[in-house]
């Protein structure tokens, strides 16, 4: 169904719906018990470029660290080699290592779709206002803000 389909069929609906007490079929999902929300529409502008956004930070510094890792291994260790701690230590730098390569390695790969999700996202919103918009000239039940 394409987008004017839906939003056509949505308009139908909500004419059909002259009153809020005729209108029970139509609430947010997270106001009924299972949801455990408040009931209230929560708008967030930009979650997905705002998301990319973190997600390449959060790469720029897990990648700095993991070369601190590795040069902090290169060079600590010179003449200490069969001291426990020192085993120790390494066991624990090389864990972490890998762990933030992995961590970078998956904001690396994330970052790139969520742009894009933020692009698709946003050309959404702009066709859902212009509908909106076009349908508040057009129709006098949307005729008036309060």
């Amino acid at each position: 169904m394409t987008f004017e389909e839906q939003w056509a069929s949505a308009r139908t609906h909500a004419a059909a719906k002259s009153s809020p007490s005729d209108a029970s079929d139509m609430t947010l999902a997270s106001a009924n018990s299972g949801g455990g929300g408040s009931g209230n529409l929560v708008y967030v502008r930009y979650p997905w470029t705002n998301g990319a956004q973190i997600l390449g930070e959060l790469r720029t510094t897990t990648n700095t660290s993991v070369t601190q890792l590795a040069e902090a291994k290169a060079g600590g260790t010179a003449g200490l080699e069969g001291l426990a701690s020192v085993l120790a230590l390494d066991a624990v730098r090389d864990s972490w290592h890998r762990r933030l390569k992995a961590v970078r390695d998956e904001c690396e790969k994330l970052e790139q779709p969520m742009r894009q999700a933020a692009k698709d996202h946003g050309e959404n919103e702009a066709r859902i206002k212009a509908a909106i918009a076009a349908e508040k000239t057009a129709s006098k039940h949307f005729g008036s803000d309060k």
